[in-house]
C-alpha cells in the first residue's frame, strides 16, 4: 500500500504533456525569448521549447506540418500569409525590431562605411525579414546589386550574419540590434533613417494542442513589464492596444 501511494505521488509530481509549449521563433528573437521563457515558466509552470531559424524557413516547416503551438516571426508578412491560408488565429504584434549597420573601423556615415567595406554581410532577403530590410537600404543607397569590388555575403539567417562578423569574416554587416553584443567602431541604427517596418508578429497555430497556454504566452509578451525588458534587449516597445 505504501509503495502504491508513493508511486501515485511521483506520478502527480511529474510534468504532463499539457505543460509543454512549442514555439517556432525567428533567430533575432531567440536570445530575448531565452531570457523571457523562464519568467513565463515560473508564472505558469509551463515548459517552453524553442526552435529557431529564418522566418521563411520556419513557415515552410509549419506548412509541412511541424508540431508547433506558436510562431514568432521577424515580420508581419509571414504570419499574415499563414493566417490567410487558414492555418493560424489572427496575428498580434509582439515587438518592433531595429536594424543596425556595423563595421570594424570608424566611419562618418552608413554610406561611408559601405563605400570602404569589402566584405559586407546580411541575411538572405528571400527567407529573413532583416535581410529584406538590408536589401531595401542597399537599394535606396544604389548599392544593389553589389559593386564588383565588394563581396556581399548572404547568410541563412540574421544570427549567422552576427557570427560571421564576430569571427572576423566580415568588415561590415547588417545585424539585428537584439543580437549586437557591444559597441562597435562603426554603428548606425537604420530603422528610423530609412523608415524600416520591422513589425514582428506572432500567431497561434490552429493545430496547437495547447491553445489556452499559447494565448497566455501571447498575453505575457504584451505585458508592460515584458515590453520594458524588450526595449533593453534591442527592440522598440509595442503600444498597448496593437493588433
Amino acid at each position: 500500500m505504501h509503495t502504491l501511494i508513493l508511486l501515485l505521488l511521483l506520478l502527480l509530481a511529474l510534468p504532463s504533456q499539457a505543460s509543454e509549449l512549442r514555439i517556432a521563433v525567428a533567430s533575432n528573437f531567440r536570445p530575448a525569448l531565452e531570457q523571457l521563457a523562464p519568467l513565463f515558466t515560473q508564472q505558469h509552470q509551463v515548459v517552453v521549447k524553442l526552435s529557431s531559424g529564418a522566418s521563411g524557413q520556419l513557415v515552410a516547416q509549419i506548412q509541412q506540418g511541424a508540431p508547433f503551438d506558436l510562431f514568432l516571426s521577424a515580420d508581419s508578412h509571414y504570419p499574415q500569409h499563414l493566417y490567410r491560408q487558414g492555418l493560424t488565429e489572427k496575428p498580434i504584434t509582439y515587438a518592433r525590431g531595429r536594424l543596425l549597420l556595423i563595421g570594424d573601423k570608424p566611419a562618418a556615415s552608413e554610406q561611408a562605411l559601405l563605400a570602404r567595406a569589402t566584405r559586407i554581410g546580411f541575411a538572405n532577403p528571400e527567407l529573413a525579414p532583416y535581410g529584406a530590410a538590408a536589401k531595401q537600404v542597399l537599394q535606396i543607397l544604389h548599392r544593389w546589386p553589389a559593386a564588383k569590388t565588394q563581396i556581399y555575403a548572404q547568410a541563412t539567417n540574421i544570427s549567422q550574419v552576427q557570427q560571421w562578423y564576430e569571427t572576423g569574416q566580415l568588415d561590415a554587416a547588417f545585424v539585428a540590434a537584439s543580437l549586437a553584443r557591444d559597441q562597435y567602431p562603426a554603428q548606425f541604427d537604420l530603422t528610423k533613417t530609412f523608415n524600416l517596418a520591422l513589425e514582428q508578429q506572432a500567431v497561434l497555430l490552429k493545430r496547437s494542442h495547447q491553445p489556452a497556454v499559447a494565448n497566455q504566452f501571447l498575453a505575457f509578451l504584451q505585458q508592460p513589464q515584458v515590453q520594458h525588458l524588450l526595449v533593453n534587449l534591442g527592440y522598440q516597445a509595442v503600444a498597448r492596444g496593437n493588433p
